[in-house]
């Protein structure tokens, strides 16, 4: 019974070793203005944040986004985007997802 037990831990710590790797993904919890976007634009917003190779061309892009976000819901008469929860840049750049500098 004891190593019933050991197995179904090891699975379990397996599972949730290979959630945590997987990599970043934008979604209406994390992008700014997500609703607010085309479903065209959603797939070119997740290439990009995934095509970035260092940390700070992340949160420049991150930072150009957000602004054109928090233009578009000023042109609609929508409220603040507010504050984002999490860095999804520092995020991605904790998941490993940025190529070491040369």
């Amino acid at each position: 019974m004891r190593q019933k037990h050991g197995l179904s831990g090891l699975c379990a710590l397996l599972l949730a070793a290979s959630v945590g790797a997987q990599p970043w993904q934008a979604g209406p919890d994390n992008t700014p203005g997500w609703k607010m976007m085309t479903p065209e634009e959603r797939s070119e917003h997740i290439k990009t944040m995934h095509s970035f190779t260092s940390l700070e061309s992340c949160q420049a892009y991150l930072k150009q986004h957000r602004d054109q976000m928090q233009q578009r819901a000023k042109s609609r008469h929508m409220r603040s985007l507010g504050r984002m929860r999490h860095d999804p840049c520092q995020q991605m750049k904790a998941m490993g997802q940025f190529k070491p500098a040369p």
